[in-house]
């Protein structure tokens, strides 16, 4: 199994053996990368789907990656998404590609929409979080690379539903809440 941006190599010897006989492989073994020097990590689009969300950014799946923390700074960058700082770098140094097209605008500004969010959840069947070491194909930013790609479709007509209900009546009180 290929995840995205993987270079993989499997090297094989076959020797030839009678008209007869027969070979049967079962198993797989877990393949380590040694083509790619990049730290990175990925989500499969079961595992993208089923964690809960607030509003459904999947930029906020790649805080779950090692590396990858909020910013909390608003003048750090530009554009509406969700920022990241990827190993400390600005928001700014953070790439978004989708299906490897580069969306940061011109300014390097993290995407979003006029909402604030990605892509919802339910059109990616995985993304990846590059952290260090990626090659200079990725290019223009030295803080990270956040890689999606979108689910194919179908001849059948099918979609989803979701529906977000978030107000302060539902909230607990806190210690400073009047009594």
């Amino acid at each position: 199994e290929l995840r995205v941006g993987q270079v993989a190599e499997l090297n094989v010897t076959l020797t030839l053996g009678d008209v007869s006989s027969e070979v049967e492989v079962r198993g797989t073994a877990a393949q380590v990368e040694t083509q790619d020097s990049a730290l990175s990590s990925s989500m499969d689009s079961r595992a993208i789907r089923e964690l809960p969300l607030n509003g459904r950014d999947f930029a906020q799946l790649a805080l779950l990656q090692v590396g990858v923390s909020p910013s909390r700074r608003t003048s750090d960058s530009g554009g509406p998404g969700t920022k990241l700082v990827i190993n400390g770098t600005k928001p700014s140094q953070v790439s978004f590609l989708l299906d490897g097209s580069d969306i940061n605008d011109a300014n390097n500004n993290t995407p979003g929409s006029a909402a604030g969010v990605m892509l919802g959840v339910d059109t990616l069947e995985e993304f990846r979080v590059l952290t260090n070491s990626y090659s200079a194909a990725y290019g223009r930013s030295a803080g990270g690379v956040v890689s999606a790609v979108t689910r194919s479709g179908t001849n059948q007509f099918h979609g989803s539903v979701f529906e977000f209900h978030r107000n302060s009546a539902m909230d607990a009180k806190n210690f400073f809440d009047a009594r």
